[in-house]
C-alpha cells in the first residue's frame, strides 16, 4: 500500500511539473493558418500577436520583429497579454513602439 502510494506521488508530481515548465515557457511560437472564403476577393494576410508577457524576443524584440516582417501582413492584431503582471513593461514598450514605427 505505501509503494502505490509512492507511485502515485510521484506521477501526480510529474505531472504537476509538467504543466508548470509548460506554462513558464517564453519560446515565440508562429503559426500559420489558411482560410479560404468567397465573402473575401483578394488575399490578406493577418499576424495575430498575442500572449507576449513582456517577454524577451531578442535583442530589441529582433526575433518577434523579424517573424512578423517576414510574413508581410496585411493587418498586425494585438489580442491581449502583451505586458504582464509581474515583469516589468519595458519589453512590450520596446515592441509596441518598433512595431508602430514600421506600420
Amino acid at each position: 500500500m505505501k509503494k502505490k502510494i509512492v507511485v502515485i506521488s510521484i506521477l501526480i508530481a510529474t505531472l504537476l511539473l509538467g504543466f508548470v515548465i509548460d506554462g513558464l515557457d517564453e519560446t515565440l511560437t508562429i503559426v500559420y493558418y489558411d482560410i479560404e472564403t468567397d465573402k473575401v476577393s483578394e488575399p490578406v494576410k493577418i499576424a495575430v500577436v498575442a500572449d507576449l508577457h513582456s517577454c524577451d524576443y531578442g535583442h530589441e524584440q529582433s526575433d518577434l520583429l523579424d517573424a512578423i516582417r517576414e510574413t508581410d501582413p496585411d493587418i498586425i492584431v494585438m489580442v491581449g497579454d502583451i505586458v504582464d503582471d509581474v515583469l516589468p513593461q519595458d519589453k512590450a514598450k520596446v515592441f509596441m513602439k518598433a512595431i508602430g514605427e514600421a506600420y
